[in-house]
């Protein structure tokens, strides 16, 4: 697992066609990009159930085309599936193939050196399986889960138990034998407040509109987003239309 650091002015002009960001090995893979600090602290997660923490300043800044320096040292069969910053009062959620899940207090992953083998994050059986991902959370935020049928479901972090580096975790999501986590994302608090004011001017414009009701001379009655401006003109035009037809029949 390698990692690369550089300056963000090595993006201030990227051309139509991109740029190229980092040199990938045979067989390797991106699997994430993160703003630091220059004093920010990483954890690398791998799918068998290790972490390592370290200070990026262990990383040295490179080149563009760079192939980077070894983050984490990989045990067999292993890959790395989460690149985290880490922040002082957060966890660090992790969540396997079978839908289970804990969260752990950051301070449990003492800081390493990079490139080092990592400490166990997490026990990896066969009822759990293997880890799909991390983030790292607080309370207040939510996560979503996305099995392999296409099944998605919103949770509390707040509901998820809080427990060991090594710990098996809880049931987030069931899934059946042939099923597993694809994907998770992690709503921060801050979203989630968004989305609840816009759900609820949504609900109040619904609202508005089903208030209004408007009856006409002729006695129709039309209501909410029916009543318009030009509707009405037409309307009227053909009531003063039948007045002025019963003027010329009297």
């Amino acid at each position: 697992m390698l990692e690369e650091k550089y300056r963000s002015k090595e993006y201030e002009h990227i051309r139509k066609n991109g740029l190229n960001a980092i040199n990938l090995r045979e067989n390797d893979e991106l699997i994430g990009v993160r703003i630091t600090t220059g004093n920010s602290e990483i954890v690398f997660v791998t799918k068998c159930g290790y972490s390592i923490r370290f200070n990026e300043k262990d990383v040295r800044e490179m080149g563009r085309t760079a192939t980077g320096v070894k983050a984490i040292t990989l045990r067999e069969d292993d890959i790395a599936v989460s690149m985290i910053i880490a922040k002082p009062n957060e966890e660090l959620l992790v969540i396997s193939e079978k839908g289970f899940g804990k969260r752990t207090d950051i301070s449990e992953y003492t800081l390493q050196r990079r490139g080092g083998k990592g400490l166990k994050t997490y026990k990896v059986t066969e009822k759990t399986g293997r880890l799909v991902g991390a983030r790292v959370v607080r309370d207040l935020d939510e996560m979503m889960l996305i099995n392999s049928d296409g099944i998605i479901i919103r949770i509390n972090v707040s509901d998820i138990s809080t427990t060991s580096r090594n710990a098996m975790g809880v049931t987030l999501m069931k899934t059946g034998e042939d099923v597993n986590i694809v994907a998770i994302a992690k709503i921060n608090y801050t979203d989630a407040k968004d989305e609840e004011i816009e759900l609820e001017e949504s609900k109040n414009n619904l609202e508005d509109k089903s208030d209004v009701a408007l009856e006409l001379d002729n006695g129709e009655e039309f209501e909410g987003e029916d009543v318009t401006e030009d509707y009405l003109e037409e309307d009227l035009d053909d009531i003063e239309e039948e007045v002025k037809d019963s003027e010329d029949e009297i």
